[in-house]
């Protein structure tokens, strides 16, 4: 799943992944004033093997996101998520 939620970020956010670790990643802050999606993903562990991510996605433009933020939040999960159902 972490491994979807990496592929996720690098086909859909608009800037490159500055960093990355075991359980956090995160975007170059946003171009001013562009709609491209920035974004941080971190992986808490709830015990008995199983791991919580959580993403945050959002851009610097008055107008909104393209795509939308929380379309996109929504297709993240969705993705993460059918990983996750062929473990």
């Amino acid at each position: 799943m972490w491994s979807a939620a990496r592929g996720w970020v690098l086909r859909h956010a608009g800037t490159k992944i500055q960093n990355y670790g075991a359980d956090y990643f995160d975007t170059y802050n946003p171009i001013p004033n562009s709609p491209a999606l920035a974004a941080q993903i971190s992986q808490d562990a709830l015990g008995s093997g199983k791991h919580k991510i959580s993403a945050r996605l959002w851009c610097d433009n008055m107008f909104g996101c393209q795509p939308n933020a929380w379309q996109a939040l929504l297709d993240f999960n969705r993705t993460v998520n059918l990983a996750g159902a062929g473990q």
